[in-house]
């Protein structure tokens, strides 16, 4: 099973590559089942040393989407500062600016191509949540690390000198890590499988409300 990638920005700041095709299920199944037990709400390929651009959400929102090359096409609607942590910097919790709309461009987990807006004017929403929570793993993808969009130079100086701190002392402790790649992405679904996949669907939404 991957591994949860700490505190390291020589990897975490490895910008990540778009991908050809959907993962495999069951490699999406351990990364489910990891960000689960973790009680993140994404899992972002880079936080587990896999520099491909995708991010994987907590079943527990059942409504978040897998991401996959997913790009922000444009924000609205600025909030100067919120409270976020990582997990990739276990234990630490920052404010940072956050935009309470974006519209992203993605392809699902059924490798179809969506221009969404998410978001919601009220942050606490999980309508709000999933707006910052897409807007956090992008960045992690881009090559970003959270506590570099702390506003105040001196709280932005202060983190940055903890995370180096954590960095250089697991590194003592069990060597630099290494990125690694996943297995590889399976061949895009052609038309006639994605129509055949949203006919089954279909066909079961409607047994489920005849009964």
């Amino acid at each position: 099973m991957a591994k949860l990638l700490m505190w390291n920005l020589s990897r975490l700041k490895t910008k990540s590559r778009e991908l050809t095709g959907p993962l495999p299920e069951m490699y999406v199944r351990d990364l489910t089942r990891m960000v689960e037990e973790l009680q993140g709400v994404y899992l972002s390929g880079i936080q587990v040393g896999d520099a491909r651009r995708f991010a994987i959400p907590n079943p527990r929102f059942k409504e978040f989407p897998i991401l996959y090359n997913p790009i922000i096409l444009s924000t609205d609607d600025l909030i100067k500062a919120e409270g976020e942590g990582c997990l990739s910097f276990p234990g630490m919790w920052v404010e940072v600016p956050r935009y309470k709309y974006v519209t992203v461009r993605y392809r699902d987990g059924q490798w179809q191509e969506k221009t969404v807006v998410f978001g919601s004017d009220d942050p606490n929403t999980e309508e709000g949540l999933l707006c910052k929570a897409i807007q956090h793993e992008v960045q992690h993808m881009d090559g970003g690390a959270l506590f570099e969009r702390i506003q105040n130079p001196k709280k932005r100086l202060k983190a940055y000198a903890e995370v180096l701190r954590m960095s250089m002392k697991q590194n003592k402790e069990r060597g630099i890590p290494q990125l690694q790649e996943g297995p590889l992405e399976s061949y895009p679904p052609t038309e006639s499988e994605n129509a055949s996949e949203k006919q089954k669907v279909e066909e079961s939404e409607t047994l489920s409300t005849s009964e």
